[in-house]
């Protein structure tokens, strides 16, 4: 049997490449349009924390020595977004998930393009097929609706333009090239760390296709990657100032329970596990999940036998990688490409939070589709296929397209039609952060991590939201924090998470037997404190809740809502003297803070003296209060003594502030 590498070149070529790209963002549109009524979603915040103040030019260029995330570096995508803010005075969701599914498309030209460069048989058709699959890929969903994935965007997209330069190099020798594959690979990996899988997929790409005689060339070739790596990696921690954290504090046992195993050993034995994983990620066209974590991947003992499976499918895989390596290059190419790929986030080299994410395999999918591709035409132009098609051509003469090349395409368009409402239901599912969390909790019970965040998000919205909602919102802030105990009961964030739940019911009972359970593992609980010194003074206990309060203000001192409490329990305890005291020595701290002028116009307020409570408000709005309850009342009192001036000018303070 011959396979399609032996056949000549078929007449599909004739298909114009405008047309091609044409269908390319007609595709990308049928499988995403609903994605721009998405707003937005997870972690999305990130974008908005990290463009605070940056309201100019310059401001953004600055982004380019300004940590990720204390410990990360990823200007580009953030850059992007500033851009946006920058040109449309605002960050349109809709604006925002039209650009990633640019970024997207653009990416399937990409590797069009590149693929076309390899010196193999029907390389347009096989570069087609695979961009077919590749648009369609379910599990891709993630990296195009989630908007704070646009660096996993931005590092594929340039990951593929450093090959398709470094191919054009190696078949046209020009310097320029190899001067801008380096280029595009600084740009992936400063869009995010996972392009560092080039290290690998560049000295594969040419071993496999562009073999290199000279020996000292082959070896600078080979080496240019990790090169370009250390420097660029020199460079970054030379120039922004990344925290070094300690590895416990960089990954906690919650986001990978591996740490507490990190040894390279253990790391290359779990890796067994999450390789089968990403493989379960490309088969099945559902099963992606915001977040995975502590206790939703099982890691079996070695000898088991559901790890010796796994290990069995790596094997075959292996088998497969040599077997093929002279009887089909691109099978053989696209296997060791999608493990290849894998390995930066298998655990091998470091670890990642959630241990495996969809998203995390976007580099590493091409491989996939590549498999995909190459598979569909090795059957295509099969003896069997082609016989197939010769009978069907006799017994229907009129049907002009049956060409093993359009049983190919039909293929990969058949998947694509089976992809297709996975796709636009999970696009649904993005469409804000309540709608992921209804789409994905049921099935992340047993994640640690979901739960936390699903409690943390509830609890803000009820803090901000209408209060109409408050109850239902506590309630499911509730629900997922308790979940997350009964996973693991001994973090105090998602402890506090329930009695804040509890005390937002106004289910004090409750409330104050979590606290005392929380201050039995960790003192140092400032939400414990806090609440606990709330509910005393709320049941006229201000004695405790002076108690509760001191506890708190030596926990965290520049807490100005402790501070303001303390104040008044020591007033409403009968003692008046230490409270003045104790605004005086908070003035003596810090004079410019207006806390303490609001908490001795509340003193003289509470004991009658209106005159001197006006007078410490309105030193408080002058030192930065923003409270605008209480400005009614002092302006009232300032236009009775005729001091209009004054009152105009805490109008105008309020408005400034």
């Amino acid at each position: 049997m011959q396979t399609h590498q032996n056949k000549s070149q078929t007449s599909f070529p004739a298909i114009k490449t405008p047309v091609i790209i044409a269908f390319f963002i007609l595709l990308t549109y049928i499988f995403y349009s609903n994605s721009l009524r998405n707003g937005f979603s997870l972690d999305d915040d990130f974008i908005f924390n990290l463009l605070a103040g940056k309201s100019s030019f310059k401001d953004l260029l600055h982004l380019f020595v300004e940590p990720f995330n204390r410990v990360d570096y990823r200007p580009i995508a953030v850059f992007s977004f500033g851009l946006e803010n920058h040109i449309f005075g605002v960050i349109n969701p809709a604006i925002s998930h039209g650009i990633n599914m640019v970024l997207y498309v653009l990416t399937a030209m990409a590797i069009f393009f590149t693929i076309q460069l390899l010196p193999i048989e029907n390389k347009r058709l096989y570069a087609l097929l695979t961009c077919i699959i590749f648009i369609s890929l379910p599990a891709h969903n993630s990296v195009v609706n989630n908007l704070k994935s646009r660096d996993g965007l931005f590092s594929m997209l340039f990951s593929v333009l450093v090959l398709h330069q470094l191919f054009v190099y190696l078949r046209k020798q020009k310097i320029r090239h190899l001067l801008a594959s380096v280029l595009f690979f600084v740009l992936a990996y400063i869009s995010k760390r996972d392009a560092i899988s080039l290290i690998f997929i560049v000295p594969i790409s040419i071993i496999y296709f562009f073999p290199i005689k000279r020996k000292k060339k082959l070896f600078f070739m080979l080496l240019l990657p990790i090169l370009v790596f250390v420097v660029l990696d020199i460079l970054i921690e030379s120039n922004v100032p990344l925290e070094k954290l300690p590895k416990e504090q960089m990954i906690l046992f919650t986001e990978n329970p591996l740490i507490v195993h990190d040894t390279f050993f253990y790391r290359s034995i779990s890796s067994i596990v999450v390789f089968w994983k990403y493989i379960v990620f490309m088969l099945k066209p559902y099963g992606y999940y915001f977040y995975f974590g502590y206790n939703t991947v099982q890691f079996p003992p070695f000898f088991s036998v559901a790890n010796l499976f796994f290990l069995c499918v790596h094997l075959a895989a292996l088998i497969a990688v040599v077997y093929f390596f002279k009887r089909n290059k691109i099978i053989s190419y696209s296997i060791l490409f999608f493990y290849s790929a894998l390995i930066y986030c298998s655990g091998i080299i470091v670890l990642v939070g959630g241990i495996i994410a969809d998203r995390y395999a976007y580099i590493a999918s091409l491989g996939f589709c590549m498999l995909l591709a190459a598979l569909f035409i090795q059957l295509s132009m099969s003896e069997k296929s082609q016989a197939f098609l010769s009978n069907l051509q006799r017994d229907f003469p009129q049907i002009k397209f049956l060409k093993p090349e359009f049983l190919a395409v039909s293929l990969a368009l058949l998947l694509s039609l089976v992809y297709l409402p996975f796709v636009r239901v999970r696009n649904a599912d993005w469409q804000n952060m309540i709608t992921l969390l209804d789409a994905d909790m049921p099935k992340l019970q047993q994640s640690f991590e979901a739960n936390r965040i699903a409690s943390t998000y509830y609890i803000d919205l009820a803090m901000q939201g209408d209060s109409t909602m408050q109850k239902d919102l506590f309630g499911k802030a509730l629900l997922f924090a308790k979940q997350a105990n009964n996973i693991k009961n001994d973090e105090l964030y998602t402890q506090e998470s329930e009695l804040i739940a509890y005390y937002g019911l106004k289910d004090t009972l409750q409330a104050e037997q979590q606290i005392y359970s929380i201050l039995h593992q960790f003192d140092s609980s400032r939400a414990a404190w806090d609440l606990l010194g709330d509910i005393t003074f709320s049941r006229g206990k201000y004695d405790s809740s002076i108690l509760c309060y001191n506890k708190m203000m030596h926990l965290e001192p520049e807490n100005l809502d402790v501070l303001r409490k303390y104040s008044l329990a020591l007033s409403l305890n009968g003692e008046v003297d230490s409270a003045f005291q104790f605004n005086k020595n908070l003035y003596r701290k810090d004079s410019s803070s207006y806390v303490s002028y609001e908490n001795i116009a509340y003193l003289y307020l509470q004991h009658g003296d209106s005159i001197n409570a006006i007078r410490y408000f309105y030193n408080a709005y002058k030192h930065g209060l923003k409270d605008p309850t209480m400005a009614p009342f002092v302006q009232r009192i300032l236009l009775e003594h005729k001091m209009e001036k004054a009152v105009r000018e805490v109008d105008s303070l309020l408005r400034t502030y």
